[in-house]
């Protein structure tokens, strides 16, 4: 199921998938996730395998759909959570940034790829 067709929000884990971008240059992957009122102590960037990224982030408070008028839904979330793939091989070391609700997440490239 791509992108486009799955749901950015769960309503079972209280979680929504920020936006997300991959950004691939010559010695580095840049990756960012617009995650506004995420607690910037509690963000965690994990490899799950060789091309994939999981960001989870705290929200610093719970949201209801309610609280942005939409009331042709229920539910709350109170974290991020998002799984990207990387389209190109990339060494297992993270620099990480996070300013004005922008992770910014910088991967270096694997050497000839």
């Amino acid at each position: 199921m791509s992108s486009f067709e799955r749901p950015s929000w769960r309503p079972r884990s209280s979680t929504i998938e920020p936006l997300t971008n991959v950004i691939v240059e010559m010695e580095e992957v840049i990756v960012t996730a617009d995650i506004p009122c995420a607690d910037t102590s509690r963000i965690r960037v994990t490899f799950l395998d060789e091309r994939t990224l999981e960001i989870t982030a705290q929200l610093r408070k719970k949201f209801r759909f309610e609280d942005f008028n939409i009331s042709h839904r229920r539910g709350e979330f109170s974290r991020y959570h998002a799984m990207v793939t990387i389209p190109v091989p990339i060494e297992k070391r993270i620099a990480l940034k996070c300013q004005r609700s922008i992770l910014e997440i910088r991967l270096p490239r694997k050497l000839g790829s």
